[in-house]
């Protein structure tokens, strides 16, 4: 994952300071996040969530460093206040066609031949900025991405309908997706390498790569944007988005197993700033759990339990925690506990061996 990038040491950033300088003020932070998040937020509400927001900041600070990358001649705007701008006829549902309209009148004359991709750069880096979506030309951000997702035409509303519809295609009947079913056991039981992203579109997304023996499972972690942007989520979002997606994180990480938190913080420490929120969801109910209350994420779950319910175990880590087959985990450790009790016994009888051999041709030598 990438670090932030600050502005040089003693160098004020404002929102008509370049994208690529990182804001780190609180008022900086709340005059972006206010427009992006539909928040009325204080510079209290900044100042004692600065732990929870740090999350969203990575992201954006990434995006802000690759869009000036080499002088910014891919781009035509250059400050946050210009971006938000952008955001703001994003929200208020404007076409595309519309915003590109008025992003075009920045083009410099005479006219260059790539003024086309000036003004979609700038308008792709804003719908990035909005959604946690890598919307645009993959080679115009850093972030790994599986899917190149382009936004043409219409309102943002229209892209994200278009993009994240119900998934209702595979199915698996009146399943549970019992408490087994988590983050920690995905890696440790059906060995799958997590990747976590802060692409919203690669969320519960498997594939398997062709430089690695293991599958790759990309989660979307930041939890915090999720909660933060319930607002915009009603005027651009499908209905019950936001909340559908929260609900698998949930789902993959339970608040109230231990063993999953304790997995998550060796996973940050590893992996960088990942968002702590991500464990401290709402713990679902039995109910929520069945696989038929998921629409827009169905058939990506589907996949995955398929994939974590065949996973046979192929290393002693993997058969040490899997409890998915009760009488075939406690046959495994029993089997264990007597190779342990059989190796102990043999050399104890070969260490009494040893001893007897030495005392018959050592005999103790008799008192006077």
């Amino acid at each position: 994952m990438a670090n932030i990038v600050h502005a040089p040491l003693g160098q004020h950033v404002d929102l008509d300071s370049q994208i690529n300088q990182t804001p780190d003020s609180d008022t900086c932070w709340r005059q972006i996040l206010n427009v992006l998040w539909a928040r009325q937020l204080t510079i209290h509400n900044v100042s004692t969530r600065r732990a929870e927001l740090n999350c969203y900041f990575q992201y954006y600070a990434t995006q802000g460093r690759q869009a000036l990358e080499d002088g910014g001649r891919e781009i035509v705007y250059r400050s946050h206040r210009e971006f938000l701008e952008i955001v703001q006829m994003i929200v208020t549902g404007k076409t595309r066609q519309e915003i590109y309209q008025h992003v075009e009148q920045r083009v410099p004359s005479p006219r260059p031949n790539n003024a086309d991709a000036l003004v979609d750069n700038a308008i792709d880096l804003a719908a990035r900025l909005l959604l946690m979506i890598q919307v645009g030309d993959p080679s115009h951000y850093i972030l790994n991405r599986c899917e190149e997702i382009l936004w043409e035409q219409g309102t943002i509303k229209d892209f994200l309908s278009l993009n994240f519809k119900t998934q209702t295609v595979l199915a698996i009947d009146q399943t549970k997706l019992d408490i087994l079913f988590n983050a920690r056991n995905l890696d440790r039981i059906a060995g799958l390498k997590i990747e976590w992203t802060f692409n919203l579109a690669d969320h519960l997304l498997l594939r398997d790569s062709e430089h690695d023996p293991d599958a790759i499972i990309h989660i979307f972690h930041c939890a915090s944007f999720l909660q933060n942007i319930e607002t915009r989520n009603r005027q651009i979002f499908p209905n019950n988005f936001i909340d559908e997606t929260l609900r698998t994180l949930a789902l993959l990480m339970p608040p109230n197993n231990k063993d999953v938190i304790q997995w998550f913080k060796k996973q940050r420490s590893s992996q960088g700033l990942l968002d702590v929120t991500a464990v401290q969801l709402p713990l679902l109910k039995i109910k929520d759990r069945r696989i038929e209350n998921f629409t827009f994420w169905r058939d990506r779950l589907v996949i995955l339990k398929q994939r974590f319910d065949d996973a046979d175990p192929s290393s002693f880590r993997q058969w040490r925690h899997d409890k998915r087959k009760k009488v075939q985990f406690y046959t495994f450790w029993v089997a264990i506990v007597t190779l342990v009790l059989t190796a102990l016994l043999a050399l104890i009888q070969d260490v009494e061996a040893a001893l007897q051999v030495y005392k018959a041709y050592k005999p103790t030598s008799p008192r006077i």
